[in-house]
C-alpha cells in the first residue's frame, strides 16, 4: 500500500528491506491484493491541528527515540549496515530516524483512524473499479502486508471492496489501551480483531486462533494478515544471510483453503 507521506515514498525501496530484516521474513511470495492507496494528509491538512500533532509526534521520535530506545535503535542500525552495506553510516541513521519519524505519525493517525476513515478527502483508492472483484468473486482471499508507512490503513481496500474483512491480532498489554484501540479500528475491521491475548500464546491457543482465521476465510470473508515479525514457533527460512523464523499462518492457509495471496 502506497502513501503520499515524504518518509512513506522513500519506505518502499530502503525501508522496507531494513523493516523486513529487523522482524523476520515472510512465508512465501507477497502478491498485491488491491490497488494501491496514498493518503492525503501532509498537503492537505498543512497548518490544521491534524496535521500539526502529526508532526510533532514525528520530531519527537526522531529526537528521542534514539535516546530512550537506546536497544532498538542499536539493532536497526546493525540490520541496515546488513541491508544496506553499500550506504555509509550518516546514510543509513538518515533511513533509521526517517523509520523513528514514521512511527511517530502512525502513533498519531491510528489514536484517530476512525476520523481520516469518516472523512473521503484523506485517502485516494486509484483505480477503484477494480475493487470489485475483491468482493464475491475470487473466492477465499488473505491480504498479507508487512509494517510499513501506516499499516493500519493496508487493509482498508478489502472494506471499500465490501469484502467483510478480519484481522490477525495481538492484544495489547494494557487492557483499557486495548479497549480504546480496538473501537477506534472497529471500522477497518468489521468482522473483527482475531488473535492472542499474550506474545507467550501456547501452541494450542494458536492452533484456535488459526482454526477461526480459516473458519472465517472460508465463510466467504478476508483476512488481513502482518507476517514480517518474527515468530518463535515459525519456519526457519535465510533472509540476508541469516536464519529467521517465520511466520506461517498465511502460507498454510493458502494451501488449505486453496485461497488466493
Amino acid at each position: 500500500m502506497r502513501f503520499r507521506h515524504r518518509q512513506f515514498e522513500m519506505s518502499s525501496s530502503g525501508c522496507r528491506r531494513a523493516n523486513f530484516l529487523r522482524h523476520g521474513a515472510i512465508s512465501g511470495a507477497l502478491a498485491k491484493l488491491a490497488p494501491p492507496a496514498r493518503i492525503r494528509g501532509r498537503a492537505r491538512y498543512r497548518g490544521s491541528g491534524r496535521c500539526a500533532w502529526r508532526g510533532w509526534s514525528a520530531t519527537l521520535w526522531r529526537i528521542l527515540a534514539q535516546r530512550l530506545k537506546r536497544k532498538r535503535h542499536r539493532m536497526a542500525l546493525e540490520n541496515l549496515s546488513v541491508a544496506f552495506p553499500e550506504k555509509s553510516g550518516s546514510e543509513r541513521l538518515a533511513i533509521c530516524l526517517a523509520h523513528w519519524e514514521n512511527l511517530g505519525r502512525v502513533i498519531v493517525e491510528t489514536v484517530q483512524i476512525d476520523r481520516l476513515l469518516a472523512d473521503p478527502s484523506c485517502i485516494d483508492l486509484p483505480d477503484r473499479h477494480l475493487l470489485a472483484r475483491y468482493g464475491n468473486k475470487l473466492g477465499p482471499a488473505i491480504g498479507v502486508s508487512l509494517h510499513m508507512g501506516n499499516w493500519e490503513l493496508a487493509i482498508w481496500p478489502f472494506v471499500v471492496a465490501g469484502a467483510n474483512p478480519a484481522a490477525l491480532y495481538r492484544a495489547i498489554d494494557n487492557p483499557y489501551v486495548d479497549a480504546y484501540l480496538r473501537a477506534k479500528r472497529q471500522t477497518l475491521y468489521p468482522a473483527g480483531l482475531i488473535g492472542r491475548r499474550r506474545a507467550d500464546a501456547s501452541p494450542s491457543h494458536d492452533l484456535r486462533t488459526a482454526h477461526r482465521l480459516m473458519q472465517h476465510v472460508r465463510g466467504g470473508g478476508r483476512v488481513g494478515i502482518i507476517c514480517d515479525q518474527s515468530y518463535r514457533r515459525g519456519i526457519p527460512v535465510r533472509f540476508f544471510g541469516r536464519t529467521m523464523l517465520a511466520q506461517p499462518i498465511a502460507a498454510i492457509m493458502a494451501r488449505r483453503l486453496g485461497s488466493r495471496v
